[in-house]
């Protein structure tokens, strides 16, 4: 919503407001936008009961799960959805649980996951079995400091546009990667932070959303394109309002690349962003009603959201989105290595186990592909051959790639690269 707050904004710190004229790629749209902080701004109640008790708010931000289950006393409808998936997810640390790849496997394993409490994706994990009742540790605040205390040996709820990025970069007394999944991937495919407005005012607001709603789903493309402007504000807003929040520039581009790389913005299974499938929201609310928990009679998903306003011509270049991933289910890589190249890959005499870029890097591509690496020794020199006659899957090092080698193996687009030069004696007329 930043992206379309223009030049001239203001920001009310008492009440944790952010407005400003509106405006979509440079062009005013004639109107102004204001944007209100949730949680302590509103004492933390629902967006949906608290849209019922102001009736100066247009639209309001909510996810499936919560429409679900606050219909009855709070009927909201979502006309657009600027993220496609749910940025959630459950983290916990690698070096604990090097085998840990899904949330699956923390219930399998009985790992203590710490999450706020009356979260309904526990509570449908639970119903299907993934996790069990007694290993959820529903005491979570916010804070880092019970995951870090535990030395990793707990699971934690969080963004994945946020706390990967704070616990490596922010949070000294940790200073490392964590991993996770998305709860999105774990079979909770709520749409999250929804724009909806009140159901009842459906008709009289139609008029406006016909002209609001595709100007959203632009804002979505035009701040994925380029996201400093509103970052800025973001982070304008947030030193403003000092309030706990905390937000810095880099941490604004980390949860913009992230956006992009896990898809948590993009189009749908067409060609549009923005818009959303009957199909997830019914499954939602199936799962929720199997989960035991209260919902209202003869709910349906044309009580939880209309496309009627998309703009289906509008979305991201084909091609502009990541792609879905093969699952190997397990499967054991083989991988090349030599360990004689520090940074890449190499063994520090102090410790006698070997680590680097490239094992950073194949762990994380097994990581994403569900495989477990096998890392073998092997001489430098023999590589391409031993990987083009199939003795190991892969390789990892640094390769000159040429026509010749291109015919044997499949290379990857290298994650770092270098221009090689020779140093020669000034004026040296041999060379």
């Amino acid at each position: 919503m930043y992206e379309l707050v223009g030049d001239g904004y203001s920001i009310d710190a008492d009440n944790m407001v952010v407005r400003g004229p509106g405006q979509l790629g440079g062009v005013p749209l004639g109107v102004d936008i204001e944007i209100r902080t949730g949680g302590p701004a509103i004492g933390w109640a629902p967006v949906s009961s608290h849209v019922y008790t102001d009736d100066s708010i247009t639209l309001g931000y909510r996810s499936t799960d919560q429409q679900i289950l606050e219909f009855a006393d709070a009927p909201m409808m979502s006309v657009v959805a600027p993220l496609e998936k749910n940025p959630q997810m459950i983290m916990w640390d690698p070096d604990t649980y090097p085998d840990v790849r899904t949330l699956a496997d923390l219930g399998e394993q009985d790992i203590t996951i710490n999450i706020f409490g009356g979260g309904t994706f526990a509570s449908v994990f639970v119903a299907d079995g993934t996790w069990s009742e007694d290993q959820i540790d529903p005491s979570y605040d916010g804070s880092p400091a019970v995951f870090i205390a535990s030395g990793g040996e707990i699971a934690q709820q969080g963004f994945a546009s946020a706390e990967p990025h704070q616990y490596e970069h922010v949070f000294e007394e940790w200073g490392k990667p964590v991993r996770f999944q998305l709860l999105h991937d774990s079979g909770f495919p709520i749409y999250s932070q929804t724009l909806g407005i009140r159901a009842g005012d459906l008709e009289t607001l139609r008029p406006c959303l016909e002209l609001f709603v595709p100007v959203v789903q632009q804002a979505v493309v035009d701040y994925d394109a380029s996201p400093d402007r509103a970052n800025e504000i973001i982070v304008d807003a947030v030193v403003t309002f000092d309030s706990f929040w905390t937000y810095s520039m880099d941490h604004a581009a980390f949860s913009h690349a992230t956006q992009g790389n896990l898809g948590l913005v993009g189009n749908g299974p067409d060609s549009t962003v923005g818009n959303m499938e009957p199909a997830r929201i019914q499954a939602m609310i199936d799962k929720i009603t199997a989960a035991g928990m209260d919902i209202m009679d003869g709910l349906t998903v044309d009580h939880l959201m209309t496309n009627e306003f998309i703009d289906m011509s509008i979305g991201f270049p084909a091609g502009a989105g990541p792609v879905d991933l093969p699952d190997l289910g397990g499967r054991v890589i083989s991988i090349a290595v030599d360990n004689a190249y520090l940074p890449f890959s190499y063994i520090p005499a102090d410790t006698g186990v070997a680590e680097g870029w490239d094992y950073d890097a194949m762990d994380e591509i097994c990581f994403r592909l569900n495989c477990v690496p096998d890392f073998q020794e092997f001489v430098w020199d023999g590589t391409i051959i031993a990987t083009g006659e199939g003795q190991f899957n892969m390789a990892a090092g640094g390769i000159t790639i040429t026509e010749e080698r291109d015919e044997v193996v499949d290379f990857s687009d290298s994650f770092i690269s270098t221009d090689q030069k020779i140093l020669v004696a000034k004026d040296n007329a041999d060379i």
